[in-house]
Order: structure tokens, then sequence, then C-alpha cells
């Protein structure tokens, strides 16, 4: 069995061994201080999302139970629905996978060393899902967001995702976006190499996905209803899925399929 991704971010996150130097890496991966990584049982898939300085980090406190009760009804993931909230600079940060940021206002610009440790765990591997409450482009968490992922990766930009990118069938063939209100009809993403490491929606997913305790919906989702939030839903397990296995879907084995059934 390969070493999972979560286990390669986890280790990578905890060693000082340049990319370029394969027989360095290989060497820490096989000392007695890291036994365990091949071949053993890895921990289950928890949701984590970033706290911040400034603005609301937590406008949905329930979104990511939510959707990870979703994920572990309809998928084979192993997932807690106990949610993760850490800080950029969080000693865990390489142990996530995927990790959220959401909220809807303005909030404090990053540090320049929390720049560059989340700018290295995208480069090694990780993936940052962001999503847009308040929904008003230019403004607020939309700016924000921008200016620091403008900030993380100048030599790059959020472009549009094609239909046909792996994140709408990784597991529901999707066409359409949902989200609390479609404030955008696409996607945006930044890639590094083949994958996206970065996923941008502006149409307030995490509203769309929150309930209450007694399991009612907390927002309505306009202007498309109730259709809207299942496709909410089925976008966030699609997304869940894209983090944990990037593009297996891309190969061509298995794109026949797929435009057939689209």
């Amino acid at each position: 069995m390969g070493i999972s991704r979560r286990r390669f971010l986890s280790v990578m996150g905890g060693l000082a061994i340049p990319l370029a130097d394969p027989l360095g890496l290989a060497k820490a991966l096989a000392s007695p201080g890291m036994g365990g990584l091949f071949g053993q049982e890895f921990e289950r898939y928890h949701f984590a999302q970033l706290r911040y300085r400034g603005g609301d980090w937590d406008p949905d406190p329930t979104a990511a139970a939510r959707l990870t009760e979703e994920v572990v009804k309809r998928t084979s993931v192993g997932a807690s629905t106990t949610r993760k909230n850490l800080s950029i600079m969080s000693p865990d940060l390489f142990s996530y996978p995927m990790i959220y940021i959401t909220g809807h206002y303005d909030f404090q610009p990053f540090s320049q060393e929390e720049i560059q440790r989340l700018r290295q765990y995208l480069d090694f591997g990780g993936f940052l899902l962001a999503d847009d409450c308040l929904g008003h482009p230019g403004y607020d968490f939309d700016m924000a967001i921008r200016r620091e992922l403008a900030r993380l990766y100048p030599e790059k930009s959020l472009k549009k995702l094609p239909r046909d990118h792996s994140v709408f069938r990784s597991f529901y063939l999707t066409k359409t976006l949902g989200g609390r209100r479609i404030v955008s009809p696409y996607l945006e993403g930044i890639d590094i190499g083949d994958r996206t490491a970065v996923l941008y929606s502006q149409n307030d997913l995490g509203c769309a996905w929150e309930r209450d305790e007694a399991g009612n919906w907390v927002h309505p989702c306009l202007p498309g209803g109730e259709r809207q939030r299942r496709l909410a839903y089925q976008l966030g397990v699609n997304i869940v899925i894209y983090a944990l296995s990037q593009d297996y879907k891309q190969d061509r084995i298995h794109l026949p399929f797929i435009r057939q059934r689209i």
C-alpha cells in the first residue's frame, strides 16, 4: 500500500528536507521514527476549517458536520463529523488533505510567515476550498480572499474551471452549481502542475449545507430552492472526494464512460 496523501502531508510538514533531495526524503520515510507509514490503517478524514483574524471565520457552525454526514452516507470514505479548527500556523496543519476557509467580511491580511506556510502546504499536495458567504463580488470576503491568494501565488491567478474538470465528476456527475445563492455560474481555481490546489466558490456552499440541531435548514436557497441545495451537497461531496483523490478521473480509461453518462 502506498503512502496516503494525508500521511504524506503530515510527514512533509514535519521534515526539513528539500524536495530536490529525494534520497533524503526516502531515508526519512524509512527511518524507525517514521515506522508504520506504509501499510498502516490510516485515521479517518476530518473536515478542517481555518481560523483567521478579523471578519467572521465561522459563519456556519454546523455546515461541516452536515456535509461530512452526507459524505459518509453516500461514499465509502471513513470520516468523522467532528470538525477540526486550526490556524495556518497550527502544528497539525499538514495532517489534513483539505482545509476550508469561509466568511462574509474582509479579514486581516495573513502574515508573511503564514503566506509561506500555506504555500508550502499547497505545494506539498494540500487542497484549499474557499467559500464566500456574502456573495458580493469585489467586496468584503471576496476582496479579501482574492487579495490573499494573489499574495500566495503572485505568478498565478484564479481561473474559471472548465466543465470537464474532475471536480464535476469525482463522485456525482454534475453540470450545474449549487449554493445558498447563485452569484457565479462557475467555480474558480489555481492549478499547481496538473492538479487544482485552490478552489473558490462565490455561491455560499456552507449556508446551503447548514442545519440546526433539530435538523431544520437554517437558510433558504435562492432562487432554485431545494434542488439548488441538493446540487450544493453533490458539489460538496465531489470536492471532498477530489481533495482526497485529485485527478484520478482524468485518466483516459474513464473518459468515454463519463462522456456517455453526461
